[in-house]
């Protein structure tokens, strides 16, 4: 099984939870886990934020906010190489569908995008 776990208001609410959550599920099972987050990496201080945050290395990470090649993170997780099977998101929307249209829908999705 890969499980897809979001960084912003997800893996941020208690780092310290998710990285026991990932070790444990790491460690003790044959599942995968990758983060998926909506934050792009052409901006170099965000993808630095996120793994200094998560820990190079620990668990893969992708990148679904490109401004120029819009994508859920669905379609980025698929474009990476992953099929996810389980997603814990506090945002479930942003799973299936684009940012950009998230916000023209009207959903409140912060200040970080």
């Amino acid at each position: 099984m890969v499980i897809g776990i979001d960084y912003d208001d997800t893996w941020t609410k208690d780092p310290k939870f998710w990285r026991a959550f990932c070790h444990s599920v790491l460690n003790h099972t044959k599942h995968q886990i990758v983060m998926v987050t909506q934050r792009c990496e052409c901006w170099p201080e965000q993808v630095k934020q996120v793994h200094e945050d998560v820990g190079e290395n620990f668990i893969p990470i992708v990148f679904a906010g490109d401004p120029v090649l819009p994508q859920s993170k669905i379609e980025a997780a698929r474009h990476a190489g992953w099929m996810v099977d389980v997603w814990i998101d506090d945002n479930p929307i942003s799973v299936t569908t684009q940012m950009y249209r998230i916000r023209e829908r009207g959903y409140d999705v912060g200040e970080e995008f």
